[in-house]
């Protein structure tokens, strides 16, 4: 049995590429007779690996917490107060991150909103770095655009590393920044975090105040081109827990004297690996029935006409359609389930019914909670009760019956409380009751015969 190890350490400079590290274990084994398996091994390695910044999945806590990294010991200054179009030199990330496959043990902070991969650095004067041809691979963007410190009371952007070993974070962090040039009244602050292992990242956004003109930001993250964007878009009147994937890798987000990222507002990208698998049970329901959902920390229920809560592992379902939830794990990471509401149902009578002589039997009508009504079939059988209700008629042929409802029942959009008029003839109606006694052969509903009437048969 051959037992094959694949290892790399880290030097502690630059990048290590995927292929490079083949290249290394192969020359070190010097074994050609497992080169297949060792092919075979890589490939599999590379398939669970995120290769493209569209492969990344985004998701968002709009409850979360900014925490200054101002003052801590491991804090470092990446640019000094009064930036403005400056760029770092590469910083050390203290771990090796890998993004679309590729292992970075440093960065570099642009001044205007956001961090490149590896030790090359950004154009100074680069404001649109996701839809910028030519500009480094490897961008992660908080806050782009033409950045500048605070016209008074600067701040350095600075870093920090905290945690213990494979489970390290790397911070950087911008405080009270403004468009170029702008007056007081603008002051945004915000983070970028790398998470070791996980390779999770990761924008937190802190107290914002925008001037009257409407600034629009790149936010997102970027691969190879132009072509290989993960970002997001927001109208100015959009709030920025409900936007979009972008369409473009220009897409940008808003902010306005009047919207603006709350503090805590935290955007989240991750691989594959560090998804949470989120399941709904059941997965469909008739009516209104109880869904539980699993494998996150907090849940997000949609639509919230469908739903009792928009929050918790368990809402009440009503209605027809699909409902999602989207379920968060404590890393920040998401993925959702869904549940489909059929809308229809057997409802039963509390108590059974005479409906023809010698025979009791339960009546049972299809429903929706909306005015769209499908016929479905469903199979027949009696149902015994210990304690029947029988009705008596004043004669065995063309008679209907009052009986009172045990419970409130929707039927085309209005809710019937009081009585359901039973018919000898095979017939059941709401409300006032009906003078037919005979409904075969006629549509329904029509204006004759409305919205009030099931006929069995």
């Amino acid at each position: 049995m051959i037992s094959l190890s694949l290892f790399y350490i880290n030097g502690g400079v630059g990048e290590v590429s995927f292929s490079k590290l083949v290249s290394k274990v192969l020359k070190f084994l010097g074994m050609k007779k497992i080169y297949s398996l060792l092919i075979f091994c890589c490939l599999a390695i590379a398939a669970n690996a995120q290769t493209t910044a569209a492969g990344y999945t985004w998701a968002q806590n709009p409850n979360g917490t900014f925490t200054s990294i101002s003052g801590a010991t491991s804090t470092a200054t990446a640019i000094a107060t009064g930036w403005n179009d400056n760029v770092s030199s590469a910083l050390s990330l203290g771990f090796t991150f890998s993004y679309m496959g590729t292992s970075y043990t440093q960065i570099v902070v642009n001044s205007n909103g956001y961090i490149s991969f590896g030790s090359a650095a950004t154009t100074v004067t680069l404001y649109t770095p996701l839809s910028t041809a030519g500009s480094t691979t490897g961008i992660v963007s908080a806050s782009a655009i033409n950045l500048q410190d605070a016209a008074s009371g600067g701040q350095p952007i600075i870093y920090s590393t905290t945690g213990t070993a494979s489970s390290r974070i790397f911070t950087v962090e911008w405080k009270n920044a403004r468009f170029s040039g702008a007056a007081l009244g603008e002051s945004w602050s915000f983070q970028i975090k790398l998470y070791e292992t996980s390779n999770i990242i990761q924008v937190i956004f802190g107290s914002s105040t925008t001037g009257t003109s409407s600034r629009a930001f790149q936010v997102g993250i970027r691969g190879t081109g132009t072509g290989d964007y993960n970002n997001r878009l927001a109208a100015a009147a959009t709030a920025w827990t409900a936007t979009t994937a972008g369409t473009s890798s220009s897409s940008t987000s808003t902010r306005t004297s009047a919207v603006n990222p709350a503090s805590g507002l935290t955007y989240s990208w991750c691989s594959n690996a560090a998804r949470p698998t989120v399941a709904v049970s059941p997965t469909s329901g008739c009516i209104s029935y109880s869904a539980t959902a699993s494998g996150g920390s907090t849940y997000t229920w949609s639509p919230s006409a469908s739903v009792s809560a928009t929050s918790g592992a368990t809402v009440s379902v009503t209605g027809a359609g699909a409902v999602t939830v989207i379920g968060l794990a404590s890393n920040g990471c998401g993925s959702s389930a869904t549940t489909t509401g059929n809308g229809f149902g057997i409802v039963t009578a509390a108590t059974s019914a005479s409906v023809c002589p010698g025979f009791t039997n339960v009546l049972g009508a299809g429903l929706t909670s909306t005015s769209t009504y499908s016929v479905a079939s469903v199979t027949y059988s009696f149902v015994t009760q210990t304690t029947p209700t029988t009705i008596s008629w004043t004669s065995t042929d063309d008679q209907v019956v009052a009986v009172t409802l045990p419970f409130t029942f929707n039927y085309y959009g209005t809710n019937y409380s009081a009585t359901c008029n039973i018919c000898t003839n095979g017939w059941i109606n709401f409300g006032t009751a009906g003078s037919q006694s005979n409904l075969g052969g006629f549509t329904l509903p029509s204006t004759a015969y409305p919205t009030t009437f099931v006929e069995l048969f």
